[in-house]
């Protein structure tokens, strides 16, 4: 660079950081014009509210987005390629951010709980710690679920009967307890979402909590007498605003109307969630497995069944489907290769 090209170059940082000055300055005015005496925020009143309710979008407001995104990306990668890639802006094409709400729909046995099963343990071999909410399941269900996915061990031989193998059993969980982050289940179904919510937010606080899935939505109530759809938007906002506050991610399941679950000739999409207009607002992603004949189809010889789960909602990116695999042994859900690539490696 040419001395006086530096020069003019330092002199434009300087003038914006004079900017941001002035404006941090302004901002601070405009807040201190908001306290009372005592240095507390004053209560909102009819005359403050317009203007405090506003921003003006400047060189300060700017530039600590840009100091925010300068620092790195807050995202915990799934175990889907492609999903991550399709993740943008606070995701940064690498996985769900931390304080988004994510949804993942089906018809009932149609993997719901597997797929929440492998974004928990996913989440784990990132350190993240992850607190479940099963209320449909015990520990000794989940627990082999997730082993069998930590480990590659056949479920056939961690759970109950003639295959069942105790040394198999032990290595499994030995495996699953040393990932780098730790995994809480309720001991007894909590249905209120008042005490999923005090539960989030105290495991957030005292052993770093910052995932947590709810098997599954309809299941929880919003202790009122109102219709279902009244209890899932309470439900609903609930997690997603408990997420936002303190930057969590969650992860909720959610059952599909009857019709559309029934329905075998037409494929899924967001608008089939049990629960309609309220739970596709709050999501900022929405998974929609796919049982239509068209694309579930079984291999009872190899143990699995291949489908296509779509990205039916996406706020932050493109929407689209990809192929995904259920091993039956394993419980492991992976994404399937289109021809020679990945369906990641076709989307770039």
């Amino acid at each position: 660079m040419a001395p006086e090209q530096h020069d003019v170059h330092l002199l434009a940082e300087q003038q914006a950081r004079e900017q941001r000055q002035a404006d941090a300055e302004e901002n601070h005015s405009a807040l201190l014009a908001l306290q009372d005496g005592g240095g507390a925020l004053a209560q909102y009143n009819a005359a403050a509210l317009p203007f405090s309710a506003m921003q003006r979008v400047n060189a300060w407001n700017l530039g600590v987005l840009r100091d925010e995104k300068s620092s790195g990306v807050d995202a915990v990668a799934t175990p889907w390629p492609s999903i991550n890639r399709m993740c943008m802006m606070a995701g940064g094409r690498q996985g769900i951010a931390h304080g988004w709400h994510v949804i993942v729909a089906g018809a009932s046995n149609r993997g719901k709980t597997t797929l929440a099963n492998n974004l928990a343990v996913h989440a784990m071999k990132q350190g993240e710690n992850v607190s479940y909410f099963a209320l449909e399941s015990d520990l000794e269900e989940l627990g082999a679920r997730m082993c069998a996915i930590a480990s590659g061990t056949s479920m056939r031989t961690i759970t109950r009967g003639r295959d069942y193998d105790i040394e198999a059993d032990r290595d499994a969980a030995r495996i699953l307890t040393s990932l780098p982050g730790a995994l809480y289940v309720n001991r007894e179904p909590l249905y209120q979402v008042q005490d999923m919510v005090e539960v989030i937010e105290a495991f957030h606080q005292q052993h770093g909590t910052r995932m947590f899935i709810v098997d599954h939505l309809q299941l929880a109530q919003a202790g009122t007498e109102a219709a279902i759809y009244a209890k899932i938007t309470e439900v609903s906002n609930a997690l997603n605003t408990v997420a936002k506050r303190h930057k969590l991610i969650s992860i909720g399941l959610s059952q599909l109307t009857t019709g559309a679950a029934r329905n075998h000739d037409a494929c899924p999409t967001a608008y089939d969630l049990l629960g309609g207009g309220p739970l596709i607002n709050d999501a900022n992603l929405i998974f929609v497995i796919d049982h239509c004949a068209q694309h579930w189809r079984v291999d009872r010889d190899a143990r699995h069944t291949d489908t296509m789960l779509a990205l039916g909602k996406n706020r932050h990116g493109p929407t689209g489907e990809l192929p995904i695999r259920l091993h039956w042994d394993t419980s492991a859900a992976t994404e399937l290769a289109v021809g020679a690539e990945t369906w990641a490696e076709a989307y770039d």
